[in-house]
């Protein structure tokens, strides 16, 4: 059976929060999951679906194979979720982490 995705939403917090509808903003050197919820093309949940995950400039912010940001310099760069053809992205900010004195 050939399963048509018909698309890929990224989420964050738990699972909870759309990642595309929210500013994300990372301190450096903190990390966050993000969550790649993909659907067939009638809206039904695709569990266990290969994800590839992308950073659009890994010296700011890098992601592994599970979701898993990491920030690692002040600056904005855009994550990319990829399953079968449909994709979703978030924009990551990464801010200077404070320092404590």
């Amino acid at each position: 059976m050939n399963v048509v995705y018909g698309n890929l939403t990224i989420k964050y917090h738990n699972n909870s929060q759309i990642a595309n509808s929210l500013e994300l903003i990372l301190n450096e050197h903190d990390t966050e999951k993000l969550y790649a919820n993909v659907a067939d093309s009638f809206s039904n949940p695709i569990e266990n679906a290969s994800i590839l995950w992308s950073s659009s400039d890994p010296s700011i912010v890098i992601v592994d194979n599970n979701g898993t940001i990491k920030g690692i310099k002040s600056g904005t760069a855009t994550i990319t979720a990829t399953a079968a053809g449909v994709m979703d992205s978030c924009e990551v900010k990464v801010v200077n982490a404070p320092t404590f004195t």
